[in-house]
């Protein structure tokens, strides 16, 4: 099957690099993309469905682009600016959606469902989820698989382009939704924290009441 991400990395590598350096690192990234999926065949489908989608393809063309004569500074950069590219794409999308009359108001409750879901122990990793009402979700994630990936392949530094993500992903999806995003573990911190809520009508912004405590509710 075509990988979409592969495909958007060499579209863009093209389109800076032009045709012959493109090609040449777009054979050692299939490569190297191969010999990553042999390597963790036996992962199970939680976890093959991060490595596929991002995972995978970005740390194949981040090795590529290095070993093709681009700094791994330069790689970096490249890699981050494409991987919230799309992330902004797909947000624009469902911005779009959320500007049906009070679907925003959904959104809390659809993204516990899905970090819940795709983002679990079995996924790889672990998160702190807090008692909160209906219009607001909030979690501390304390073990992250983009993370432990990146390190068990030598490049922790490409970590900070899946956290990027989560930015690029849900700010300013909606006037009355709030992104409130101070840390993550790409950029060093001990853990990621995620919340997004529906603002007050009083326009303060202030976030809806939390629990006195956590529950692992992953």
């Amino acid at each position: 099957m075509r990988n979409t991400a592969m495909a958007d990395v060499a579209a863009a590598v093209e389109a800076r690099w032009g045709g012959e350096m493109s090609e040449r690192a777009a054979a050692d990234a299939a490569t190297r993309l191969r010999e990553l999926c042999r390597e963790n065949a036996r992962a199970c489908r939680a976890k093959r469905v991060h490595y596929a989608n991002n995972l995978f393809p970005c740390i194949s063309w981040y090795e590529a682009l290095q070993k093709n004569g681009v700094s791994q500074r330069d790689a970096l950069a490249f890699m981050d600016e494409l991987w919230i590219e799309r992330a902004a794409r797909s947000a624009e999308a469902t911005g779009k959606m959320l500007g049906y009359s009070g679907l925003y108001k959904l959104y809390p409750l659809i993204f516990r469902w899905v970090a819940k879901r795709q983002f679990g122990t079995k996924a790889g990793f672990e998160a702190d989820f807090y008692r909160t009402g209906m219009t607001r979700c909030k979690f501390d994630m304390r073990k992250c698989l983009f993370l432990d990936t990146c390190e068990k392949y030598g490049c922790p530094e490409l970590t900070q382009c899946f956290c990027h993500t989560d930015d690029a992903g849900n700010e300013g999806l909606h006037p009355n939704l709030c992104w409130n995003r101070t840390q993550y573990m790409g950029g060093g911190a001990a853990f990621c924290d995620f919340d997004i809520y529906v603002k007050k009508r009083d326009a303060s912004a202030r976030p809806p009441a939390e629990g006195p405590d956590c529950a692992h509710c992953i």
